[in-house]
């Protein structure tokens, strides 16, 4: 996950309920790979696993609670997920029950700019909420303007001045 929900909560006021929360983040997360075609992975920690009974098992015990692991190779599992528990000697528990497989498994480690960014374009979902379509309001002899969101101006949805941080690390598509 880009940054766990009780991180998120401390830097910005939402009443939005940690489902909730959880699904904004895997959603900005998506929308960051996709968009930089970038997975971000932290190539010297890639090594093979073997999923058994639902627990991952590496040679190298590297991983700690709470990181986003990237498995590949695999034949039905490839993606991202989070390590919920860590069970010793290299044998953890994934946010997600996976059957018995065998593949590859790396750390995907997210630059703090862009988590950072990322905490931004969440707040700015959530403060925008219910605003879209609206150019103008004027309420007795007070009026608001809201710059009209088009092609040329958003990227991923999104105002190109809060996407600006993922800039350099796009990556071409081959």
């Amino acid at each position: 996950m880009l940054i766990d929900i009780a991180t998120l909560r401390k830097l910005i006021e939402t009443e939005e309920d940690d489902f909730k929360l959880t699904f904004r983040v895997n959603a900005v997360e998506q929308s960051i790979r996709a968009y930089t075609n970038n997975n971000f992975l932290n190539k010297n920690t890639v090594q093979t696993m073997v999923i058994d009974n639902g627990e991952m098992t590496v040679a190298n015990a590297i991983f700690k609670i709470n990181d986003t692991v990237q498995l590949f190779h695999t034949t039905l599992y490839d993606g991202i997920y989070t390590i919920t528990d860590d069970l010793g000697n290299g044998i953890y528990k994934l946010n997600t029950e996976i059957s018995d497989c065998v593949g590859t498994v790396g750390l995907v480690k997210y630059p703090q700019d862009v988590i950072a960014g990322a905490v931004g374009l969440i707040q700015y979902d959530i403060d925008n909420a219910g605003r879209e379509g609206v150019a103008s309001e004027t309420i007795s002899r007070h009026s608001v303007s809201y710059v009209n969101l088009g092609v040329s101006n958003t990227i991923m949805g999104y105002p190109v001045k809060l996407t600006s941080f993922l800039k350099p690390y796009r990556k071409m598509k081959l």
